[in-house]
């Protein structure tokens, strides 16, 4: 018993041991574990914290060597890495997000660029793209590349003036707020600008700056472009802006008005002296201006001084045109290359055997350009807003092309279901009493359909069969043109001329002297039909109320428009209550709508201080193309060229003589000298790039002290000069001086007359002009030209004229002119 009490005792002592040891491993066990636990949240938190307080920007984000070169900024106190760039291309739809490891380190406030230069991902600098940036610690950074999202963002624009005077310049801005309502920071953005309206704006090619970089959440930018415009008082430029790549729609636009400013338009006071009045244009551009003053034998100056605001039109065809640059006694170089003397011109409507008077009252379409309605040609104010031609649209529209028209002209091809109507006003296209003339070109494709195939047609409608057409009645390769007219619903007049080929234009001109009687010509006169049926009497009016149709019959009666041509028609024209002899037929044959409308030889010389011309180019028949005048022989709104290679020459001493003689064709007016023409420009000769400026027709002698300029108010206010802002400018165009006067006089002499501080000029009625005198240039302006530097003679300078002052309701001015390459000796 007492041994197995002593067991009993170490047994338990044994397990003792073991639960203690038990316990003591838990507890250790447990403290570990919240140990590690503590630990845990400690490091978590510490990764939260770094987390939270690692910042970083893209500060500049551009595309080069079509990949992107980001820079990006560490913005706050710990280490960037960035491990990955997720791209998505936003334009191309088939892109899917797509992943790259980088590996970038950045210092805190330091920053680092070419992040994106390094993955294989080529980039286009035109296409959108969502970029996110991620760090190594999990955050990630949105941005909107050459894009914004699918939502507008807040875009204004503004224009300081809105109200200008034509040729002045406005500053258009632009401001763009990031206002998106999720931290998403846009990338390069890119502004763009449109234009619409009368006026004739010229902008900065990019605005200023031309891209922002980055724009955050809540941030602006303003981007400004400085624009000049030109035209006529009340028009108009609305310019719209946007960001490219943008939403549609999201934009904002402005308008800015041309108002009739003084010196400027309406109350225009302009330079006459010389005959310039708006900046001057480039060395290489020389104008021609409609005075003769200083040239040797009257011809017209030629310089690149500016255009007057006044015009002359020259009848070409009856006054040959010269024009000559002043002399210089530097040399001027003008490299090899094209010179190209461009006319702005308008071609009369018919030849000049052709009497005049029937342009009052008819219709002429020569389809130049693809107009839908295309305007009447003919020159008649009554009928000039009373008929247009209206082109079909779809499967009945005739196609238009540039040359497919006879002499090379814009015109109208028919495959077989197309046609141009016409509508009829009863004062300018219908027909009546008569008589009546047509006329026109035809060219029948020999693949077409056998049969009828109409010109020209117009009829009665309902229930009424009277009618009026010109038809082609083709039999293979050949046909029959026919002239046909009915007026009494039952007699027809036929005059017709067979074997009349395909596959080549014809003219034609077709007349109804009256009900009884008609004339067909061909060609001119080489083929002539007529016929008379006076038996059985027709009513003598011709009665017919459709529109006229070009190209099918209108088959009023039947309801479906059939018959159709099948070929090019061009020129088609009708006149009311006239008939066109056999002299007028030949000349309308003639008379090439097209190229070839006018022949005229072309001459350039040089001409020595002596008068000794030496012939630099020369070319007999040159042709120039038809402009069409439309209804206003007064509207220049296109322009021809002759151009002429030449070899590279040297100018010493000599002045350039271009001579245009009129030989043969239509009439023709040419346009110089006219300010107001800006697309196209006045007529102009381009050289080369000359080595230095023409010299103009201004001349300065220098022993002669003060020198006087005039001007004219051709507008319909009054005004009147300050001192302030008048003055006359010389800069050397060799070196860095620069001379100015300050003006003594206007409009006479003596203390009356004189401009002071507290002296104005004298009133300048509209349609007046007055004289400003100045004192001699010098480096310091002043009176007598007592300060600075005087004038160096025989420099070349070019010239400008400052002028400011206030017309009669009380709004001041202000106007820079250049006169252009001065003489000063």
């Amino acid at each position: 018993m007492k041994n197995r009490r002593a067991l009993s005792t170490l047994v338990g002592a044994v397990f003792f041991i073991i639960a203690a040891s038990s316990t003591v491993a838990y507890v250790s066990y447990s403290m570990n574990v919240i140990d590690s636990f503590s630990q845990s949240v400690i490091i978590k938190e510490s990764i939260d914290e770094a987390r939270n307080t690692e910042s970083f920007e893209i500060t500049d984000a551009i595309i080069s060597n079509n990949k992107f070169d980001l820079t990006v900024q560490n913005t706050g106190k710990l280490p960037v890495k960035l491990t990955k760039l997720w791209v998505e291309n936003t334009t191309d739809t088939t892109w899917n997000a797509t992943r790259f490891i980088i590996d970038q380190t950045i210092p805190p406030s330091g920053s680092v660029s070419g992040i994106g230069q390094n993955i294989s991902l080529y980039a286009v600098d035109t296409q959108a793209y969502d970029l996110s940036l991620v760090s190594e610690r999990g955050n990630s950074k949105t941005f909107s590349f050459n894009s914004i999202p699918n939502q507008p963002i807040s875009i204004n624009l503004h224009a300081a003036p809105e109200n200008i005077a034509n040729g002045f310049s406005t500053t258009l801005f632009m401001t763009v707020t990031n206002d998106l309502p999720t931290e998403i920071t846009l990338l390069n953005i890119v502004p763009q600008l449109t234009m619409s309206g009368a006026a004739s704006p010229v902008c900065d090619t990019s605005a200023s700056p031309p891209s922002k970089p980055a724009l955050k959440r809540g941030e602006s930018v303003i981007f400004k472009w400085s624009c000049t415009i030109t035209g006529s008082a009340s028009q108009s430029s609305t310019f719209t802006a946007s960001i490219v790549n943008g939403i549609p729609g999201n934009d904002a636009s402005v308008t800015v008005t041309i108002q009739d400013v003084l010196l400027a338009l309406e109350s225009g006071t302009s330079l006459e002296s010389l005959g310039f009045t708006i900046p001057s244009v480039n060395p290489d551009i020389l104008i021609i201006h409609q005075e003769t003053t200083n040239t040797p034998n009257g011809e017209y100056q030629l310089s690149s001084g500016s255009a007057d605001s006044t015009g002359l039109t020259v009848d070409l065809d009856q006054n040959n045109m010269q024009f000559i640059s002043n002399n210089k006694t530097s040399t001027i170089s003008i490299p090899a290359g094209n010179w190209n003397t461009s006319l702005t011109y308008l071609s009369s409507p018919l030849d000049s055997s052709i009497n005049t008077s029937i342009l009052t009252n008819g219709m002429i379409f020569h389809f130049e350009d693809n107009t839908d309605p295309h305007p009447n040609s003919s020159t008649g104010t009554s009928c000039d807003n009373e008929i247009s031609a209206d082109i079909p649209t779809g499967t009945n529209s005739p196609l238009w092309t540039s040359n497919s028209g006879v002499y090379s002209s814009g015109g109208y091809t028919f495959d077989g279901n197309d046609y141009i109507n016409i509508n009829i006003n009863t004062s300018c296209n219908d027909l009546d009493n008569g008589p009546n003339s047509s006329a026109g070109w035809f060219y029948v494709d020999s693949t077409g359909a056998n049969g009828r195939q109409v010109i020209l047609r117009v009829e009665e409608s309902n229930p009424g069969t009277e009618f009026y057409e010109i038809v082609f009645d083709k039999s293979g390769t050949v046909g029959t043109l026919h002239f046909r007219f009915d007026s009494t619903e039952g007699k027809i007049i036929d005059c017709n001329i067979a074997n009349v080929t395909t596959d080549e234009w014809h003219h034609f001109v077709a007349v109804r002297e009256d009900s009884e009687n008609c004339t067909l010509y061909l060609d001119g006169d080489g083929m002539i039909d007529t016929d008379q049926d006076t038996s059985n009497p027709n009513n003598t009016i011709l009665t017919v109320s459709g529109n006229w149709v070009i190209g099918a019959n209108p088959n009023t009666q039947g309801g479906q428009i059939n018959e159709f041509f099948e070929g090019q028609i061009d020129s088609i024209m009708h006149w009311e209550e006239y008939a066109l002899t056999s002299s007028e037929a030949l000349a309308l044959y003639n008379t090439k709508y097209g190229d070839g409308a006018h022949v005229v030889d072309y001459t350039i010389e040089t001409v020595d201080t002596s008068g000794q011309k030496t012939t630099i180019y020369s070319q007999l028949g040159v042709a120039m193309g038809f402009i069409d005048p439309l209804q206003d022989m007064t509207d220049f709104y296109t322009s021809g060229n002759i151009t002429a290679s030449i070899g590279a020459i040297d100018l010493v001493n000599e002045r350039l003589l271009f001579t245009i003689n009129f030989v043969d064709g239509l009439g023709i007016d040419v346009r110089i000298d006219d300010s107001d023409l800006t697309n196209p420009l006045t007529s102009f000769v381009q050289l080369p790039m000359p080595s230095t400026t023409f010299p103009g027709y201004f001349s300065y002698d220098t022993s002669s002290g003060n020198y006087q300029i005039k001007v004219a108010n051709t507008g319909s206010v009054g005004a009147f000069f300050t001192i302030s802002g008048i003055r006359g400018v010389f800069d050397a165009t060799e070196t860095e001086q620069a001379f100015a006067s300050i003006p003594q006089y206007v409009n006479g002499t003596g203390t009356e007359f004189s401009l002071t501080d507290t002296n104005d000029s004298v009133y300048l009625p509209p349609g007046q002009s007055i004289t400003i005198e100045f004192y001699p240039p010098t480096t310091h302006p002043s009176v007598d030209g007592q300060y600075g530097t005087s004038i160096t003679p025989g420099d070349d300078y070019n010239f400008y004229i400052y002028l400011s002052g206030y017309d009669e309701t009380g709004r001041t001015f202000f106007k820079t002119i250049d006169i252009g390459g001065a003489t000063v000796y």
